[in-house]
């Protein structure tokens, strides 16, 4: 019997408008009657999906910037963290100094840019449309320099992989072997610690709370979720996933936008359909 399932957020348990269906929260309630522990796996910073936990009742430590750290959220403590170190921070952001571009990076609670684009730009419209609630602190910094300087802990730097400039960037960063660096979104790339992934937050969480892998579900769409959904017992891919994701998957269900997470707790998980 399953006793853990870990889901991504964004295209697999939230919608098109980053919401949570009643259909979602409704399965995630009989999960908690049947003492299945629910949990969030997602590459979005750790405040982030704290606040949806929050929202939803969720105990279970949530998984943050793509494995990077492990947050007991009762406790307000981190469990389990890998940050990128500070030498390989300033290499990375010379990479993305010589070729211009836009990126952001994260901390704990806080996202960091030296522009007002792209992500950055998205989060200050979200803050200021929904306020505090989101959980979420944004800073445009002249030089985030300052920030790997006063010693704070880096999880993961983003950027945009669109025109030429940003396809030079990321192949330079590919071949730095202490990163992994793959995308979360269609054109979002996340870069970490080699060391630090959703598969090896699950399998750290798992052995946290003293479960079994094999006694894991994991739930996902994109290149992101493939090192989870791989390493748990029972893998499944959104209706919405890109097509190599889904290769990797013991089981494709309907897209996020079609209750595709429900669907497959209660055929795969709660044996109910």
């Amino acid at each position: 019997m399953y006793k853990l399932v870990v889901s991504d957020l964004d295209g697999t348990l939230l919608n098109s408008k980053h919401e949570v269906s009643n259909a979602s929260k409704y399965v995630i309630e009989d999960l908690e009657k049947e003492d299945i522990l629910f949990t969030m796996a997602t590459g979005r910073i750790c405040s982030f999906v704290s606040n949806y936990a929050k929202k939803l009742g969720v105990k279970t430590p949530v998984i943050a910037s793509n494995g990077a750290v492990i947050y007991d959220i009762e406790n307000k403590s981190i469990l389990h963290d890998t940050p990128i170190g500070k030498e390989l921070c300033y290499k990375i952001i010379e990479i993305f100094k010589k070729y211009d571009i836009y990126f952001h990076l994260y901390t704990l609670e806080t996202v960091y840019g030296e522009r007002k684009e792209n992500l950055v730009k998205d989060y200050y419209e979200w803050i200021s449309e929904h306020g505090s609630e989101t959980g979420v602190k944004v800073e445009i910094v002249k030089d985030v320099k300052d920030i790997i300087d006063a010693d704070i802990k880096v999880y993961n730097f983003g950027f945009y992989d669109e025109d030429e400039n940003t396809h030079k960037a990321f192949e330079a960063l590919k071949k730095i072997k202490e990163l992994e660096v793959y995308f979360s979104t269609d054109v979002l790339v996340d870069v970490m610690n080699v060391k630090a992934s959703k598969g090896n937050g699950v399998a750290k969480l798992s052995e946290i709370l003293n479960i079994p892998m094999k006694d894991v579900v994991a739930l996902g769409d994109n290149e992101n979720d493939i090192d989870m959904i791989k390493r748990v017992g029972l893998g499944i891919v959104m209706g919405n996933g890109l097509p190599h994701v889904k290769s990797n998957a013991d089981y494709v269900t309907d897209s996020n936008e079609d209750e595709g997470l429900s669907k497959a707790i209660r055929k795969m998980v709660l044996k109910q359909i």
